[in-house]
């Protein structure tokens, strides 16, 4: 049997791993000089504070929303009967809507992450 060298088979081949290419990592090439490479860093610091800035809002936002819901089950499972007040419904369709909010925030912020580090790759390469 052949040693798999270029048939293509990940499986054959000795080195499966695809060699790094410098142009799409997130750090700066070694060709940059100490200035460049310390505004590079500094800006991927920033960057990684806005997140964690963002995400940790998010994070107080879905801990206020499961207290809404715990409470909300409390409440519905004490209601006497078939029936569901009208109050109690204006508050599940609220906390719905918030939970909804809550839900695009999030996508939108760890979308917004993703991008930004796409983004953060094509500036280093610049």
């Amino acid at each position: 049997m052949a040693s798999g060298m270029g048939n293509g088979d990940p499986f054959s081949t000795p080195t499966r791993f695809p060699r790094l290419d410098e142009s799409t990592m997130l750090f700066p090439a070694r060709d940059q000089s100490p200035s460049q490479i310390k505004k590079t860093l500094e800006s991927h610091l920033e960057d990684t504070n806005k997140r964690l800035e963002l995400i940790g809002n998010i994070g107080e936002k879905l801990i206020a929303q499961k207290e809404q819901l715990a409470d909300r089950i409390k409440e519905v499972g004490s209601q006497n009967g078939d029936e569901i007040t009208p109050e109690l419904k204006q508050r599940l369709a609220d906390l719905e809507r918030e939970y909804n909010e809550v839900g695009k925030e999030s996508a939108r912020a760890f979308m917004s992450s993703k991008t930004a580090t796409q983004f953060g790759n094509q500036v280093s390469r610049i």
